[in-house]
């Protein structure tokens, strides 16, 4: 279901108009079987959570190193947190730089890591976890999940 909505975000900002178009049969559901994909292993959507939070993902049919040498089949982590409509379009685009050190809210994790803390302030926030090559750059296809948590 995620991976539909950043299609359908993508969609809109190339121009297409094409949100709401897809019915039930034709809407995308999950990437093909054998594609690399990325989850929250310890979040869920509507989770309530104490600040700093602990994010750990995980990652299938690609490999997780250290951010630097471009590696075919692998890549690294970031957790974007609450990202504008626009910005998860972009994101949801292959080939999408993802500033290092730059913006707060663009968390990297270059260490072949799958955990980091963040520190949220209380309110609810999205979570876009993105896999990116060496280069800090989307894959093709992008590999994303997202949740929504509230920090009490």
């Amino acid at each position: 279901m995620v991976h539909a909505r950043f299609l359908a975000l993508a969609l809109a900002t190339l121009g297409l108009g094409l949100i709401g178009c897809a019915t039930p049969e034709t809407a995308v559901d999950a990437p093909p079987e054998g594609a690399p994909m990325v989850a929250f292993t310890n979040l869920s959507d509507g989770d309530a959570v104490a600040s700093p939070l602990n994010v750990c993902l995980e990652s299938t049919n690609i490999a997780i190193e250290p951010s630097g040498e471009v590696v075919e089949g692998s890549g690294h982590h970031h957790v974007l947190v609450d990202l504008t409509v626009e910005e998860e379009a972009s994101y949801a685009m292959p080939g999408v730089p993802i500033a290092k050190d730059v913006d707060p809210r663009l968390v990297h994790i270059g260490d072949g890591g799958t955990c980091t803390e963040i520190p949220l302030d209380a309110g609810e926030h999205t979570l876009t976890a993105v896999v990116a090559d060496g280069g800090h750059v989307t894959l093709d296809p992008p590999v994303m999940a997202q949740v929504t948590i509230t920090v009490e």
